[in-house]
């Protein structure tokens, strides 16, 4: 069976320095992970700031939109579909409320359970906007980051139910 990759991920923290722009040349260097759609989501003092689009990196990325994307800790992510359509409301980074504030999350992998927990989510209330498996993780770190008000051990509870293979960065 041929080797495939699926997505792309990468996260930053640096002091002092903007991360948008090393986000951008690595999201430049996961391109081949994925070609549908690309995002960076940044943050500087407790404002979120997302740019992404459908297409490759180059395409939806200038130097000055990346220099709009204020702060010094960021995540990106560039998609290959595994699940869900490919569209911007499955675009990445996704945001999530995380206690009434904005929240990015990114991921890459499969959730072979998904469906059965997108179903329960709708069930108990809980709008989804999209198609893929990514939203159902993040919108389970959300409901248990509601019931912890930890970070961690929501991440650790959430995941727990997740089944599948996946890397994450929020």
């Amino acid at each position: 069976m041929p080797a495939h990759e699926y997505c792309g991920v990468i996260g930053v923290s640096l002091q002092g320095k903007p991360a948008a722009p090393q986000l951008f040349r690595g999201l430049r260097a996961l391109q081949h992970r994925g070609q549908e759609s690309a995002g960076i989501a940044t943050t500087s003092h407790g404002v979120l700031h997302l740019r992404k689009g459908m297409g490759l990196v180059h395409e939806i990325f200038t130097e000055e939109l990346v220099d709009a994307l204020r702060g010094t800790t960021g995540i990106g992510h560039t998609r290959y579909s595994t699940t869900g359509t490919s569209d911007l409301e499955n675009a990445q980074p996704l945001v999530v409320k995380l206690r009434g504030e904005d929240a990015a999350i990114a991921h890459n992998g499969d959730l072979v359970n998904f469906e059965r927990i997108r179903r329960r989510l709708q069930a108990q209330g809980v709008e989804l906007m999209g198609s893929a498996d990514s939203e159902t993780m993040a919108q389970m770190i959300a409901i248990e980051y509601g019931r912890t008000r930890d970070l961690e051990p929501a991440i650790r509870r959430a995941c727990a139910e997740l089944v599948g293979g996946y890397a994450v960065v929020l």
